[in-house]
């Protein structure tokens, strides 16, 4: 769920226009990321977490009508995380 959540905020940072919708979106992202590190006993599903994270960082600073730029080379929305 937690990396779901992420992913979707990726997406939506990226159609966001207006900076306050943006930072809300990064601040949002922070608690998930922190909630995770914090409650996530496996180290792989923590990485997992922290890459999509970092997608929604990236999403939040890149232009663009591409939604799955955010989520890098080979990753998506529709990437099956083992």
């Amino acid at each position: 769920m937690t990396i779901r959540l992420l992913e979707t905020i990726a997406v939506v940072a990226e159609f966001s226009h207006r900076a306050e919708d943006r930072a809300a979106l990064q601040r949002h992202a922070e608690m998930i990321n922190r909630g995770a590190r914090e409650g996530l006993s496996e180290r792989k599903d923590r990485q997992v977490v922290g890459e999509r994270y970092q997608a929604v960082i990236r999403a939040s600073i890149l232009t663009g009508p591409d939604p799955q730029s955010a989520f890098g080379p080979g990753l998506n929305s529709h990437t099956q995380i083992p």
